[in-house]
């Protein structure tokens, strides 16, 4: 009787062959590589094997990739590595930042040496830059940019937390129709990231005084109401 079923890594389950006594029972397993592979129930179960021997082939071919390179190449690959772990995993300090609010990761960029060659080496004192911060990773999208681009680039990247949710102020502009430049704005008066964002659009009467959007002309057609009450 197959007990067990479901994806296992990059292995999915076929079907499970029933041990005898004192045997272990063995599962026949696709790999997403197009392999077919039997291995143990328990080392499944136990997340020991994770797939036909691909994974730990394309992690020795990550690794080859950096053999006998400069220490160029080894910043490369540590941006590689860093960039996929922080839009892949979940443990990762940085997870809601990025793959947490749906920055991914092309999926060609899974081989190192495909980023390789999009990318070419990182140069000193730089570090990979999103140009179009509220899209994911990809050859067009990215570039080595030093600290001072990526300041720069950053400032309607910042991520604020209101209400529940975290976007960056380029979402909640487009979200609430509050400009980037008000909402940036206001976080320089003081206002909390929750007001900045949260606050209605304001308008000025002439008064001078500030008051929400349209409530002058709620103001006129209450008066009107009463208006018509007196009359």
């Amino acid at each position: 009787m197959n007990t067990l079923s479901g994806r296992f890594g990059k292995l999915v389950v076929e079907f499970v062959t029933p041990g005898r006594s004192g045997e272990r029972r063995t599962a026949t397993c696709l790999c997403d590589c197009g392999k077919t592979v039997v291995v143990d129930v328990k080392n499944l179960r136990r997340g020991n094997t994770r797939s036909c021997g691909c994974l730990r082939a394309e992690s020795q071919k990550g690794k080859n990739a950096t053999h006998g390179m400069s220490g160029t190449g080894d910043r490369t690959y540590s941006s590689w590595r860093s960039m996929r772990d922080r839009c892949n995993n979940p443990s990762s300090s940085k997870f809601h930042l990025y793959g947490g609010r749906g920055i991914t990761v092309c999926e060609q960029w899974d081989d190192f040496l495909v980023f390789l060659a999009d990318m070419g080496e990182r140069p000193d004192a730089t570090s990979i830059d999103r140009i179009n911060p509220d899209l994911g990773y990809s050859k067009t999208n990215c570039r080595w940019a030093s600290i001072v681009v990526q300041n720069n680039n950053s400032r309607t990247n910042h991520v604020l937390t209101a209400g529940g949710k975290s976007l960056t102020i380029t979402q909640w502009a487009r979200d609430t129709g509050i400009s980037i430049e008000s909402i940036r704005a206001r976080l320089r008066r003081g206002w909390t990231e929750e007001s900045a964002v949260l606050t209605p659009k304001m308008s000025r009467h002439r008064a001078g005084t500030a008051t929400p959007k349209n409530a002058k002309a709620r103001g006129e057609a209450s008066s009107g109401v009463t208006a018509l009450a007196a009359a």
